[in-house]
């Protein structure tokens, strides 16, 4: 199965690991052509395969055509696990627009901050925006905190990987990795 993990290199870096672990073709897009050629080296033992792919996603045009090639060379694309910075807010959905013209079906998890769960700020034009691709399944993936005893923290990348893979695992549509209640504890 081919997959592709955008932002696979940084906090995702162990899913795009687990994911070779489970077999899979996986196209690790990322902006840092060292930690890029760092996840071959060190996975370079597992089952399925990684392909690295440096593109910098606010670069819309580069980085859909690099998807496209990847389409092109290893077939379609059946799952994405996508974290792009508010800095490409067109990025998720030219990304989704282009999986659901090339897939017959693919599970689109997107990697969203805390702001996401921002009482103050509700939106649900995101989540309408997905539902005019029929081919995608969207899934959100909440990255919230930690409240401890003596107050509260961001998640470890460990944490946000492992997160991850649960929500992938459980294929719920969303899935809050941590807490984001209550808000006021936030960071």
């Amino acid at each position: 199965m081919h997959v592709i993990v955008v932002g696979g290199t940084g906090m995702l870096r162990d899913v795009s690991v687990y994911l070779t672990q489970k077999g899979c073709n996986v196209t690790v897009i990322a902006r840092n052509q060292k930690r890029l050629n760092t996840l071959v080296e060190e996975s370079g033992s597992v089952e399925g395969c990684i392909h690295p792919v440096q593109v910098d996603y606010r670069d819309d045009h580069l980085f859909i055509h690099q998807v496209e090639k990847a389409i092109s060379t290893y077939g379609p694309i059946r799952m994405a696990v996508v974290w792009i910075h508010s800095t490409a807010p067109q990025a998720p959905y030219q990304l989704a627009s282009l999986l659901n013209e090339t897939t017959p079906s693919c599970d689109y998890f997107h990697v969203l901050g805390s702001s996401v769960a921002d009482p103050s700020q509700q939106d649900g034009r995101r989540k309408k925006q997905f539902m005019q691709y029929p081919h995608i399944q969207y899934h959100e993936v909440i990255l919230g905190f930690v409240v401890e005893k003596n107050g509260s923290r961001w998640l470890t990348n460990k944490e946000i990987s492992q997160g991850v893979i649960r929500a992938i695992q459980s294929n719920q549509k969303q899935t809050v990795v941590g807490t984001v209640d209550p808000w006021s504890k936030k960071p």
